[in-house]
């Protein structure tokens, strides 16, 4: 399996937590249901910061997580002075250029 950093391309990520709940899009908003055959939960994308200087400032890998298929991406946001993750629709482009939007980056 490949790492987080030597990915290229996005890497899709089923979420399952031990409860058996999934996550699946309503809205804007993703929420976690029970799993079941009439249950089609979204897939994470995985896709690596390639930024050099975060690499090098960084010790752990820092990744983007995308919704596969559509072009929403998370990030976190500050909500009444806590850290909330929320949806964005940027298909991740939040590292165009040369500038890493540190909201939308991931350990």
């Amino acid at each position: 399996m490949a790492t987080p950093q030597s990915l290229e391309t996005p890497q899709f990520l089923h979420i399952r937590d031990s409860l058996q709940m999934v996550w699946v899009l309503k809205g804007n908003s993703l929420i976690a249901v029970p799993s079941s055959n009439n249950v089609k939960p979204v897939i994470l994308a995985l896709v690596s910061c390639t930024d050099q200087k975060l690499k090098k400032e960084e010790k752990d890998n820092l990744v983007y997580l995308g919704i596969r298929g559509m072009n929403l991406c998370l990030f976190c946001a500050e909500i009444q002075g806590q850290p909330t993750l929320q949806l964005k629709v940027s298909g991740c482009a939040a590292h165009e250029g040369s500038i890493v939007r540190w909201t939308f980056c991931f350990i």
